[in-house]
């Protein structure tokens, strides 16, 4: 299989702002740690890059979803933190239904979109085609 790489998808950690006017915002990793964060099932660590290392950072909370879109909604209900990529919540930030909260110690870890494809050779025209169009749509949101 041959990947490439379609677009980031960075990972955000946001808040609805009624909760962050309510509860503020974490500043850093250790605040994060006391604040309810919405957790997909499963998962009860969050992945961050800090001072350049990948680091895993545990995590609690209320509830435990099963779908994002689970994570999503509690968000924007004001249940408490999420972690979330771009591409789940950049209309909620647009809209204002979420904000985005950044840490001063860490970023989030990132993902990316990538197309997996059998073979570089006797690629179809219309798979190269599709593949750019892919990019040019998610690089230009």
């Amino acid at each position: 299989m041959v990947a490439t790489k379609i677009a980031a998808n960075p990972r955000i950690i946001c808040a609805a702002p009624d909760y962050i006017a309510r509860f503020g915002k974490p500043e850093t990793i250790a605040d994060l740690i006391s604040y309810p964060c919405i957790k997909l099932h499963g998962i009860d660590t969050w992945p961050f890059i800090r001072k350049g290392a990948a680091e895993r950072v545990r995590i609690d909370g209320p509830i435990s979803t099963s779908t994002v879109d689970a994570v999503r909604s509690a968000a924007i209900a004001g249940v408490g933190v999420a972690m979330m990529t771009y591409w789940d919540v950049h209309r909620d930030l647009q809209r204002g239904t979420l904000e985005q909260i950044e840490l001063s110690d860490a970023d989030p870890d990132e993902l990316n979109i990538w197309a997996l494809f059998p073979s570089r050779k006797q690629m179809p025209p219309r798979l190269r085609a599709f593949i750019e169009s892919l990019r040019l749509k998610f690089n230009s949101a």
